[in-house]
């Protein structure tokens, strides 16, 4: 067995909300998150999390978390959040999507080729996403990582395209998998992360893509023999507040929390990729393969892949977001990235005296510690299973309706990006084609825009930069 494994389980976090407490001048945001508490991410959320939140608004904003899926899944997180049970969420990679479809551009299938890629298009995307969260309702607090994410099988070793043809993959994760494995050739079953470890061990499935920590955490290595060397996709994991929550916020408060967001994300990144590194260390000490692919045939398999690119494009996320990201990602891969200065515009009051975040604590657990924590997490979603079924079901948003806010959500951001290509052209600060898509030559005139009239430098088109152009 494998001596130590860290972990991170649940792969999200998270508070929020506008209840209040018995002191009228407290705030209580309940949140929900798949996430045991005193393990990995409760962790970090103790030690990095909450002392930023609490420094950020004066301690007047205080949590109330439900942990290790007590009140049921992301989807029931989501749904909670909009008829205000709840605040806030600490997300999976799929519940991120579930809560704004457009982040799942993020996900295509060898998108990025490292950590550094992803880091890059976190700064300069950040507002991007933020935007397409708030008007699905959501506050994008903290943009987090699940992994860079490898395949796992009982059976195959995916070193070549034809493995994926004989394949029985378990896939939970949306259309995006649904279709990142139709394109490979490959056989996907929807089945759920509570059955997963039993389908594999009946042989329903072979092969699963995942975080590393949750294939340690759910003991599905144990029915595995490979690791893919591939990092096939980025999985995200997020923490949300609803927007309206969030908005009650003074400015000053948000201002606090937007200063500091970036050094927080980076510490709980970096605690959770030591987690998954250490995971995939532990599986390969108790014996599965780490099996690396030609260049050929990597080739072949990103080829097919890449056909899921267009096929989900308009329907999950706007044409323009994803050429959004490819032009930042090839910027950045020809040595001239573009990124915000990130100089703020004086504060009109200064903040309370912050102390430094503690650097991420890595909470190590021993394979029986893990396995325990995941038991309780999985036998409380199907507590909460049963009574949701015993109980009336929570009305969700109509899809058609929520399709219609995305496209307007869509144009109304390209119609705002065009009008301000224009007017920094007429200023001489942009040269190149008003077309409304965002991009690295757009993001250097707003900055310069941004610094000759004392804004924060951010490099977004955010309210402050339309409110100055007189954009409506």
């Amino acid at each position: 067995m494998v001596a130590v494994i860290v972990c991170s389980l649940g792969l999200g976090v998270c508070t929020a909300g506008d209840a209040l407490a018995a002191n009228p001048q407290i705030t209580t945001w309940k949140a929900a998150t798949l996430a045991p508490k005193g393990i990995g991410w409760s962790a970090m959320w103790d030690s990095i999390l909450a002392p930023w939140v609490k420094e950020s608004t004066e301690d007047t904003v205080r949590f109330k978390i439900y942990w290790g899926g007590v009140m049921g899944n992301d989807q029931e997180y989501l749904a909670k959040m909009r008829i205000g049970q709840l605040q806030g969420a600490g997300l999976t990679g799929h519940g991120a999507n579930q809560a704004c479809p457009e982040m799942s551009v993020l996900g295509l299938p060898f998108l990025f080729n490292n950590w550094a890629e992803v880091d890059y298009i976190r700064e300069v995307m950040y507002p991007t996403f933020a935007y397409y969260f708030a008007k699905n309702g959501f506050h994008l607090l903290m943009w987090s990582d699940a992994d860079m994410e490898h395949i796992y099988s009982s059976k195959w070793k995916f070193d070549r395209i034809d493995d994926f043809k004989k394949s029985k993959f378990q896939s939970w994760y949306g259309p995006l998998e649904v279709g990142f494995l139709k394109s490979l050739g490959a056989n996907p079953l929807v089945i759920q992360p509570t059955e997963a470890n039993s389908s594999y061990r009946s042989g329903i499935i072979d092969a699963n893509i995942g975080p590393a920590i949750f294939q340690v955490a759910s003991q599905m290595y144990t029915s595995c023999k490979y690791i893919n060397a591939l990092k096939v996709r980025y999985a995200p994991a997020i923490v949300v507040i609803k927007e309206s929550s969030y908005q009650a916020l003074t400015d000053e408060y948000k201002e606090n929390l937007a200063e500091d967001r970036a050094e927080v994300t980076r510490q709980f990144c970096q605690g959770v990729r030591k987690d998954n590194e250490k995971s995939i260390e532990g599986m390969m000490k108790y014996g599965l393969e780490m099996v690396q692919v030609s260049a050929e045939n990597r080739a072949a398999i990103v080829k097919a892949a890449s056909r899921v690119y267009k096929d989900l494009s308009g329907k999950l996320y706007p044409p323009d977001l994803l050429e959004e990201v490819q032009r930042y990602l090839a910027a950045y891969r020809a040595g001239k990235p573009v990124k915000p200065s990130m100089v703020k515009a004086p504060r009109k009051k200064a903040p309370t005296a912050q102390a430094k975040p503690a650097e991420p604590v890595v909470a190590a657990a021993t394979p029986a510690e893990l396995e325990k924590a995941y038991k309780e997490q999985q036998e409380n979603l199907r507590r909460y299973e049963a009574e949701r079924k015993a109980a009336p079901a929570v009305e969700a948003d109509d899809d058609k309706e929520m399709k219609k806010k995305r496209e307007s959500a869509w144009e109304e951001r390209r119609r705002w990006v065009r009008e301000v290509q224009t007017k920094l052209k007429a200023m001489g600060l942009y040269s190149s084609k008003v077309d409304g898509i965002f991009g690295p030559i757009t993001m250097k005139g707003i900055t310069e825009y941004q610094k000759s009239k004392g804004l924060s430098q951010t490099g977004a088109v955010d309210p402050a930069l339309l409110k100055s152009m007189g954009i409506k």
